[in-house]
């Protein structure tokens, strides 16, 4: 993967970063929401419950490349059914399951922190 990262960026912010360097968060949405297939069209049979906040800071501390991957990143988390990624900072998950917000998030962080490892060197 190609290191496009800001060396900058990553000297102040150091490895591990802290979710308040990337302004990472979660929220559960007050209704859910519904998208259709960009393909077919056709509305996806599940519903959208969380929106996902990452920062713009998280792009020159990843690297384009790197970040142009969190949505397939965060789609392969456990409880997580698919990500639909909204402007650059704003991405929509559907969990399954029971899982909870609090572990929802942790995860979803972990994931982060598993790009950006792989960027640091």
């Amino acid at each position: 993967m190609s290191h496009d990262y800001d060396p900058e960026i990553r000297e102040e912010f150091g490895y591990p970063p802290e979710p308040e360097d990337m302004e990472f968060g979660l929220e559960q949405l007050e209704e859910p929401m519904t998208f259709s297939d960009a393909t077919t069209g056709e509305e996806l049979p599940f519903e959208f419950a969380y929106s996902l906040w990452v920062g713009e800071m998280a792009e020159p501390y990843l690297g384009t490349a790197a970040y142009e991957t969190l949505p397939d990143v965060f789609e392969a988390v456990p409880g997580v059914q698919m990500v639909v990624q909204e402007d650059r900072e704003v991405y929509y998950v559907s969990a399954k399951g029971d899982i909870s917000m609090e572990d929802l998030e942790a995860a979803l962080w972990q994931a982060f922190l598993k790009v950006a490892a792989t960027t640091n060197t």
